[in-house]
């Protein structure tokens, strides 16, 4: 056994190195060249889940889903997961960010889109438009949508805690929570 651990270890560490950082965006939403390669490490998993991989830095993101949602019951594949980049986040914010992409991997998208033109198809989520944009800069800040939506799990920075009832509904369906 204590030699199987030490096998286990040593690729574990070239993994470590290979995938600290995912930078080197493409495709249509703008996700890193390594990150489908990340998700594969998935495969083997016996049952619906959804799994988080940790890594240093992700180039323009603290988090990123696979999907809206993620396949829950296909391990192994290029869209099997969350990431998460540990490093960039506060301590104290790293639990809040781990839940809103698995949000997301449970089917959840932004109650409200970081430029207030699109929001969620929930009726019972506070929305925050456009005309909340206070400074004019283009972006809605947690700050400009107080009772508006900032304090949602979901809202596009990730700033809220709270999730709705309709919400709730939602990832009660979630695959891997059946």
């Amino acid at each position: 056994p204590r030699r199987r651990a030490a096998l286990h270890r040593r690729p574990l560490g070239g993994l470590r190195r290979q995938f600290e950082i995912l930078e080197g965006a493409e495709g249509p939403f703008g996700a890193p060249i390594d990150l489908p390669e990340v998700y594969r490490l998935s495969a083997g998993a016996n049952r619906p889940s959804v799994h988080v991989f940790f890594v240093r830095e992700i180039e323009g993101a603290l988090g990123i889903a696979s999907g809206i949602p993620g396949p829950h019951a296909m391990p192994g594949t290029g869209a099997s997961g969350v990431a998460i980049a540990a490093d960039l986040i506060p301590a104290g914010e790293l639990a809040n960010v781990i839940v809103h992409e698995i949000g997301h991997f449970m089917g959840l998208a932004h109650t409200s889109e970081i430029d207030g033109t699109v929001n969620d198809p929930f009726t019972d989520t506070a929305e925050c438009r456009r005309d909340r944009d206070r400074d004019g800069d283009g972006f809605l800040l947690p700050e400009e949508c107080l009772g508006a939506g900032a304090d949602l799990l979901l809202f596009w920075a990730g700033s809220g805690t709270r999730v709705s009832a309709q919400q709730a509904g939602l990832m009660r369906q979630a695959y891997f929570v059946r």
